[in-house]
């Protein structure tokens, strides 16, 4: 799953790892199993979260949570009237996703450079 700033189509992350040198980004990853009422067997379950601190007026715009399936899976969530919070305050982004495999969370950012990887799980993809 990745995390992507819809306006110019940057990459903030991919699953857990940010790629941006602010520390303000940080991506979350919760995962749970649930059952399949419809076809009996369990699913996997993923909760991607993009926690932005201290939000910044640069920070406005929509974010874009990916899920890495055929046909890719997009859920789009904007940092404007839908997500208020007062400058400096911190801000976070959901993305839920399942299935099997389990999906990666991609987020990107509009208007900014790269982000730099924070997490554990993930390898660096440049």
């Amino acid at each position: 799953v990745g995390w992507i700033r819809v306006e110019d189509k940057t990459i903030l992350s991919m699953g857990q790892r940010t790629v941006t040198h602010s520390p303000r980004f940080l991506v979350t990853l919760e995962n749970a199993k649930s059952k399949n009422q419809s076809r009996s067997r369990e699913e996997e379950e993923a909760t991607s979260r993009l926690h932005i601190r201290q939000l910044r007026e640069a920070d406005r715009g929509c974010y874009m949570c990916q899920l890495n399936t055929k046909p890719m899976l997009s859920q789009l969530g904007c940092v404007d009237g839908e997500v208020s919070v007062l400058e400096g305050e911190n801000a976070t982004l959901s993305c839920k996703a399942s299935g099997r495999p389990s999906p990666r969370v991609l987020w990107r950012r509009e208007k900014s450079g790269s982000i730099l990887m924070r997490g554990l799980h993930d390898p660096l993809i440049p």
